[in-house]
């Protein structure tokens, strides 16, 4: 009897603890409600917070520092709510060590009451069935937890969607900041602009001395070619006497001589050439005075030609050769002459040309090579591929030879884009110096129609004037690579040669005032397309003329940009999608990009159609 009593006296006791833990529970679970509106509450103020600093974000400018203190506001809120987070979390684990001690108690009382039931059956199912709706309401309370911590999880996940948008609100603050450095830039390349226009005043006088230096040069090899013309007719006479006897190995002397005296012959163009040199000079002179009222009109109607040029440019860039009395370019660096081409007609394109060699190759020259046909509307450019000067070989030999052969068969070329690409086929067969060379060939015909063979990443383009976007690229020949700065090109090694058969060809429908830009990878990797149309239509801004210099205008921004270790070049730009740069894991997530120009020799030979 006693031991019953005291079962009864502790079946009493523990159903009083059970009466107090509901009535903690239920405390506990309407202390959990109230914390969750609170929440609740505070993360739509949280977000109704974020959406007025969103729109603050707009107004930039002034109001930029106030909205950084306000996100500065905001990150402390979401700190301390984190903090919160973590009290919750701690009361959690508080619970949850109480529900286990509960557990145990209910674990010690099962015990107990099975002791004291052995002997009283009927008591025994009483306290199962307690034991049962204590475990059911042990079971409610970790339910309650559970959804706890399913909506702490929840409140997390917005928190860190939260801070994702926050990260990218900096992100914006860092692209505006970089907008604001480049403006400051381009204020101070204004500012340097009358300097720079006068320091290419005083270039244009070097050049026009250098060029009556090089008439003089010019007549003097004349005579020595003439003389040595006369020696190749000579040994040409006393082989013929001898050909019957030396067979096939005379028969090829005598051709190879017969090249050579056909070459020569080339030579008499180069009187017609001093002499366009000469009316070149008197008419260059007379603009000279032209050019400072220029200068003072470009300052003040915002008219500059791209900026100063680029350090060590200084007598590389070539002026326009359009009009009717300037001379016809030679490919640079050719060691076989390319004949004389007669001037363009009025309803031609107008040709300019610019070329700035690599900073470390200015006294060679550089290793492009270019040539223009003004009268057949033909023009090529050429990049000699520089690992040869590992091997003791000048690059620039092979591009040279290319678009001197190309040069001199161009004009007769058959008529469409195929018949540029036979042209490059047959010059490639006849190559004879080492090295190797991307190259694009154009020529633009009397019915207004682009015809291109391009083979590698040089390039052609054609920009056009419209009333709605201002001058915008129409068309643009595609880069070819095996890989990343692996482009196809053409070779004397011929296991590791592309063929003229690779080269892309196409035919494109001009309109009147159509730009076409013909150019080396030294252009395309440092000038993006908006950035070309935006150097054309700065250049062309109210100018009805035919375009002279456009070609030096585009080159000086390209140069510029190759050295400029803050620009977002395409040639950085295609090595990071490439995987072939690796940035930091904060870039990443600011979506930033290397920057930085690429240093080469750029050549650019553009082309107006006659408006």
């Amino acid at each position: 009897t006693d031991r019953l009593e005291a079962a009864r006296a502790s079946i009493s006791e523990l159903k009083g603890t059970i009466q107090g833990l509901e009535a903690q529970a239920k405390r506990k679970g309407v202390q959990a409600e109230q914390e969750r509106a609170r929440r609740d509450s505070e993360v739509r103020q949280l977000e109704q917070a974020v959406q007025e600093s969103e729109r603050q974000l707009q107004l930039l400018g002034p109001m930029v520092d106030d909205l950084r203190a306000s996100l500065k506001d905001e990150t402390d809120a979401l700190a301390s709510l984190k903090r919160e987070l973590e009290e919750e979390r701690g009361r959690r684990r508080s619970a949850e060590l109480r529900v286990e001690n509960l557990t145990e108690l209910v674990a010690q009382m099962e015990k107990r009451g099975a002791e004291a039931l052995g002997e009283e059956r009927g008591e025994r199912e009483a306290l199962e069935a307690t034991v049962s709706g204590l475990k059911e309401l042990v079971a409610r309370a970790e339910g309650d937890l559970r959804r706890e911590a399913d909506a702490r999880q929840a409140a997390e996940a917005r928190l860190r969607q939260m801070e994702q948008q926050l990260e990218a609100n900096n992100v914006r603050f860092e692209e505006e900041e970089r907008r604001l450095r480049a403006m400051a830039r381009e204020s101070a390349d204004l500012e340097a602009l009358v300097e720079s226009k006068s320091a290419e005043v005083a270039e244009r006088l070097q050049a026009e001395a250098a060029l009556n230096a090089r008439i003089q040069e010019m007549g003097e090899r004349f005579q020595d070619k003439e003389a040595e013309s006369q020696r190749w007719r000579g040994e040409l006479r006393a082989l013929q006497t001898t050909i019957k006897e030396r067979g096939v190995k005379g028969e090829k002397e005598a051709a190879r001589l017969r090249k050579k005296l056909d070459t020569m012959e080339d030579v008499a163009s180069m009187s017609k050439q001093l002499s366009e040199y000469q009316r070149a000079i008197e008419a260059r002179e007379s603009r000279l005075a032209e050019i400072e009222q220029k200068i003072k009109a470009a300052v003040q109607t915002r008219g500059p030609e791209g900026g100063a040029r680029a350090p060590g440019s200084a007598g590389r860039a070539v002026a326009s050769l359009g009009g009717a009395n300037a001379p016809e370019a030679e490919p640079r660096r050719e060691p076989e002459p390319t004949p004389a081409a007669a001037p363009a007609a009025a309803a031609g394109p107008c040709f300019s040309v610019c070329s700035i060699p690599h900073p470390a190759k200015e006294e060679k020259g550089g290793e492009d090579a270019y040539f223009i046909s003004r009268e057949a509307g033909v023009f090529g450019v050429a990049d000699g591929v520089s690992g040869w000067a590992e091997l003791g070989v000048d690059p620039a030999l092979y591009s040279s030879e290319l678009m001197g052969r190309v040069g001199r068969a161009a004009p007769a070329a058959p008529a469409g884009a195929q018949g540029l690409r036979a042209v490059l086929d047959a010059s490639f067969r006849e190559m004879e110096s080492p090295g190797s060379t991307t190259v694009s060939v154009a020529r633009v015909t009397a019915g207004r129609q682009l015809e291109v063979a391009s083979l590698g990443d040089s390039g052609v383009a054609v920009l056009r004037e419209t009333d709605a976007a201002g001058w915008r690229v129409v068309w643009r020949s595609k880069a070819q690579s095996h890989a990343f700065n692996m482009p196809y090109q053409l070779s004397s090694e011929a296991e590791e040669s592309d063929s003229p058969a690779d080269a892309q060809v196409a035919a494109v429908g001009l309109e009147r005032g159509d730009v076409v830009v013909a150019a080396s990878d030294g252009l395309w990797d440092n000038m993006h397309n908006a950035e070309l149309c935006a150097a054309v239509g700065e250049h062309l801004a109210g100018r009805e003329g035919p375009g002279e210099g456009l070609a030096e205008a585009i080159g000086r921004v390209a140069a510029r940009h190759a050295q400029d270790p803050e620009y977002a070049s395409p040639f950085m730009q295609e090595a990071f999608e490439q995987g072939e740069l690796e940035v930091s894991v904060w870039d990443k997530l600011r979506g930033a990009a290397p920057t930085g120009g690429k240093l080469d020799d750029i050549t650019v030979v553009a082309a107006r159609v006659a408006p």
